[in-house]
């Protein structure tokens, strides 16, 4: 998979950084994560490889804090939608992440 960039054309920066902020206090392991999209945040483009990752933890059962999951309330921020998740629940074959990547860039095109 490449890590090319997507840009960001419906980023709410202040709404963004408040559900990232969320999202790194409630879990640190997802630091790594969180650090790649407030960088994408910033530049107004998420490369490939961090918009799979971030599909994943908005899928992940686990990033519930106070009845709200900081994934899916970033993702809703950043692209106007939240990714839907991988098939298996891992993002583990290619295809998979190739078809999310494909729906992605079909809604960047029906802005």
């Amino acid at each position: 998979m490449s890590g090319a960039d997507l840009p960001l054309l419906r980023c709410d920066e202040q709404r963004a950084s408040l559900a990232l902020d969320l999202l790194r206090s409630s879990h640190p392991r997802a630091s790594s994560v969180v650090d790649a999209l407030e960088r994408a945040v910033q530049d107004r483009r998420v490369s490939e490889d961090t918009f799979v990752q971030h599909s994943r933890w908005c899928n992940t059962e686990g990033s519930w804090a106070a009845g709200v999951n900081p994934a899916r309330e970033a993702a809703l921020a950043m692209y106007g939608f939240v990714p839907e998740r991988l098939k298996g629940g891992d993002g583990s074959t290619d295809a998979e992440m190739r078809r999310l990547l494909a729906e992605y860039r079909k809604r960047l095109r029906e802005l």
